[in-house]
């Protein structure tokens, strides 16, 4: 798990001591590209489409007013396809990357496939975070896609004297269509492939091995079940159950807990970034605890 530690570390700006460039740490590590699932491979809960706004069924990728889907292009390579909604609002999807610190006052590249076999136009990415005043401090570049697929990259220069939010992220948006328009519902944007770097030139995207994007996808979210065992009378009762369970990676956070079956919880008596204790007073046996653990922004 040494390269994963590395990743996160650089990601939380932890090896000024030990490696002094994010060139040396690319170089030391192979890692390249700062977005966490640019191939929308991880799909932990669900293969089925979340709709409304908010984290897609992709674990890394929020939706806003489109439906963000997971599909296969025909050499097998995941992808997003968005369908928009039927509203007037902007299309888009999100992703955020830890610690906007580093990348202040750099250059850097993204770069990203898209096509849209509706046409739609008035494309646009922005990179951008929430200043200590509450601003949005923004960074955009517009585009006009095709039907064709079609490899993108654009180059920013985050030079600026604003103050970011302590603990803030990047924020990258990938717009479907920046102007929201009132016939765009059902008209679908694919988006493939997003990386972005350090530097004034975009590289061949990186493909990671699944095993290691999933662990770093679980740095902010994951899911896990346990069956909670019958506990002592000297603890909580004779008749409670109890269960503790150690995280698969350290969360950046102190995380939410979400039951995802019919287990009756009483109460969690620890959440922490390493783990969480819970108990029932429930004596029943009702098998395993299916839950979510998410530390997401």
């Amino acid at each position: 798990m040494s390269l994963v530690r590395d990743i996160i570390e650089n990601e939380r700006g932890l090896h000024t001591d030990t490696v002094a460039t994010d060139k040396e740490i690319q170089t030391t590590t192979g890692y390249r590209n700062h977005i966490i699932d640019g191939s929308f491979s991880i799909c932990q809960v669900s293969d089925t489409p979340y709709t409304g706004n908010g984290y897609s069924h992709v674990d890394m990728w929020k939706q806003t007013n489109n439906t963000l889907e997971r599909t296969y292009d025909s050499s097998g390579q995941s992808y997003a396809k968005c369908t928009c909604d039927d509203v007037t609002g902007e299309n888009y999807i999100v992703s955020h990357i830890e610690n906007v610190i580093k990348f202040l006052n750099k250059t850097v590249t993204i770069s990203f496939d898209f096509d849209s076999p509706d046409n739609l136009t008035e494309n646009s990415v922005v990179l951008y975070f929430i200043d200590a005043d509450g601003n949005t401090v923004p960074f955009e570049k517009t585009f006009n896609c095709t039907t064709e697929r079609t490899r993108y990259s654009f180059t920013f220069d985050l030079t600026t004297t604003a103050t970011p939010v302590d603990g803030e992220p990047l924020r990258v948006d990938i717009y479907g269509q920046r102007l929201g328009e009132a016939n765009n519902n059902g008209k679908v944007y694919n988006v493939y492939n997003v990386q972005l770097e350090f530097g004034d030139v975009a590289t061949p995207f990186e493909i990671r091995p699944y095993g290691l994007e999933l662990s770093l996808c679980q740095r902010y979210y994951e899911v896990g079940r346990l069956q909670p065992f019958l506990g002592q009378t000297d603890i909580y009762s004779a008749s409670g159950r109890l269960a503790t369970f150690d995280f698969r990676v350290i969360k950046r956070a102190i995380p939410t807990i979400v039951n995802l079956g019919n287990y009756n919880v009483d109460i969690f008596t620890r959440i922490d970034i390493d783990g969480f204790s819970m108990k029932t007073d429930d004596a029943a046996d009702k098998g395993f605890f299916p839950f979510s653990v998410d530390a997401r922004f």
